[in-house]
């Protein structure tokens, strides 16, 4: 059965269930992180950590804010994130109409979750959602810096760098389409190999990113980053 509104589940947690004192906080660390360049491009997909706010919210803000200047034209948002409590093969979309914060309930854009279903590699599970705290973090960003806007969420598990290849580009879409990877790169690793295991991931991104911002996504080369999103990213 269809669940109507998927509630918040890290509410009070990750981040205040407060919805003025979570707006306030939201608002702080956007301020903080100021604005995008004039002459920025509108960002096709952000990579952003999935941390309580207490810890990496402000390096949230830092990404969130560079989408001010286009709230108006972004209208979907497709967001992938590892599975951390449910055990899934493939990605995993959510069998309800919406995700619900503190802020109000994001609704999820059904025809582009129908298609998407369509895809090898895709299947649904409401258990992979319930509890999952790595997109839940993001939607409250997500909601003070868009106007309004779809969700298609993916929980990511066991996948195949080429199914997640063909699901961001059935989803690619135009301008009005985001693509949002939640990602702690190195939660696990000790300080002194911090900056050299996160770069290899990084300079990846950076040597690919023609490719993202010009021409579509193209299938990733097999390759081993050790990240906490390494199936929707590697």
């Amino acid at each position: 059965m269809t669940m109507p509104v998927r509630p918040a589940a890290v509410a009070g947690m990750f981040y205040p269930g407060d919805r003025f004192a979570l707006q306030e906080e939201i608002d702080a660390m956007l301020a903080a992180a100021g604005g995008p360049a004039a002459d920025e491009p509108l960002p096709k997909a952000l990579v952003v950590p999935h941390a309580g706010y207490v810890y990496s919210g402000p390096v949230a803000a830092a990404a969130y804010a560079r989408l001010a200047p286009w709230r108006d034209r972004i209208r979907r948002v497709v967001m992938f994130g590892p599975a951390h409590r449910v055990a899934v093969r493939g990605l995993a979309l959510p069998q309800c109409a919406a995700f619900s914060t503190p802020l109000g309930a994001v609704p999820i854009d059904a025809e582009a979750a129908a298609l998407a279903r369509q895809l090898p590699g895709v299947v649904e599970s409401e258990h992979a959602h319930a509890l999952e705290h790595c997109l839940e973090v993001q939607l409250p960003f997500l909601q003070s810096v868009l106007k309004e806007f779809r969700l298609v969420p993916f929980a990511v598990g066991f996948a195949e760098g080429e199914d997640v290849a063909r699901v961001i580009e059935a989803l690619w879409g135009g301008p009005e389409t985001l693509i949002v990877i939640s990602s702690d790169l190195s939660t696990t690793i000790p300080i002194a190999r911090h900056s050299s295991s996160t770069g290899r991931p990084r300079n990846r991104c950076l040597r690919s990113s023609p490719g993202w911002t010009t021409n579509g996504p193209a299938a990733p080369p097999r390759s081993t980053v050790y990240c906490c999103a390494r199936a929707a990213t590697a």
